[in-house]
């Protein structure tokens, strides 16, 4: 099953249980987020507001928040990590967590 991303409104009809959400509207629908858009999202902050507050560019959060980019630069991981209160390693762990995924995932569509 591949995972979807969840628009900014989506995530109000969402029950969480860890990293994994299930949209309770449309079944079992399995989404993914990051633990940044997690930590985003559990707070009820915008992406806007996250980079007002940290100084960090707005696609450059996306990226990560999407796990489009998995070489976040130490600046831009310790201003994240320091707002959300959290260590940069569990940020990083996650990140490469998706990459992970993300590799096995496309190692099997190859096979």
């Amino acid at each position: 099953m591949t995972a979807t991303r969840p628009s900014e409104t989506d995530h109000l009809r969402l029950a969480e249980v860890g990293h994994l959400r299930y949209n309770s509207g449309m079944g079992t629908e399995r989404i993914e987020v990051t633990l940044l858009e997690k930590l985003r999202l559990d707070r009820g902050l915008s992406a806007e507001e996250v980079c007002e507050a940290t100084g960090v560019a707005e696609k450059t959060l996306r990226r990560y928040e999407n796990a489009e980019d998995f070489r976040p630069t130490f600046v831009v991981l310790k201003r994240l990590a320091e707002f959300y209160e959290v260590q940069p390693s569990e940020l990083l762990a996650d990140l490469r967590r998706f990459q992970r995924d993300r590799d096995r995932a496309d190692a099997r569509e190859a096979a």
